[in-house]
């Protein structure tokens, strides 16, 4: 769970509070995944809150875990325009929620990550009107050090567009 970093500190304490009583979740189809504590002191790294926030200084270079939805259909009919529109939009997503302006924005099918599947592995979001959304994954290059969690555009809150630091701290 990614709560924002401008949060009063005790607002802040009352949901983690309230968080620390989840032992389950219904995931409609999926079924009921029960939720295990991780209290070893030292915890895998993915589960470490600087895997996923580039640590105290940020990073200038994210990619996506989960892939990016896009927000409308990309118009373009050759693959290097597609590109740029696709680019473009992430790039529009990352302001939208209070980032800089990513300096480049690569659109690619499969994750900078290792281990993770590539884009087409994951199953497309449905809009409103019952088509599907398309989907990216991609790698973005700021000027300046971002502190996540970052977590970008149209699937945001249904658990796509979620990146993490190539290069923690490194600016």
């Amino acid at each position: 769970m990614a709560l924002p970093g401008d949060l009063a500190v005790q607002v802040r304490r009352e949901l983690l509070r309230i968080i620390a009583k989840v032992e389950e979740l219904k995931l409609g189809r999926l079924g009921r995944w029960r939720l295990v504590r991780e209290t070893s002191e030292r915890p895998p790294w993915n589960l470490m809150p600087r895997a996923w926030t580039g640590g105290t200084h940020g990073a200038t270079l994210w990619a996506t875990v989960t892939p990016v939805a896009f927000d409308r259909h990309p118009k373009a009919k050759d693959k290097a325009a597609y590109q740029r529109q696709c680019a473009d939009m992430i790039a529009n997503g990352c302001e939208a929620i209070g980032l800089p302006r990513p300096r480049k924005v690569a659109v690619t099918a499969v994750s900078a990550h290792l281990g993770v599947p590539p884009a087409f592995a994951f199953r497309r979001l449905m809009r409103k009107d019952g088509s599907e959304r398309r989907h990216t994954h991609a790698i973005l290059a700021f000027d300046q050090p971002v502190r996540g969690p970052v977590i970008i555009a149209a699937g945001r809150y249904r658990g796509y567009g979620f990146c993490r630091p190539l290069d923690e701290g490194s600016g």
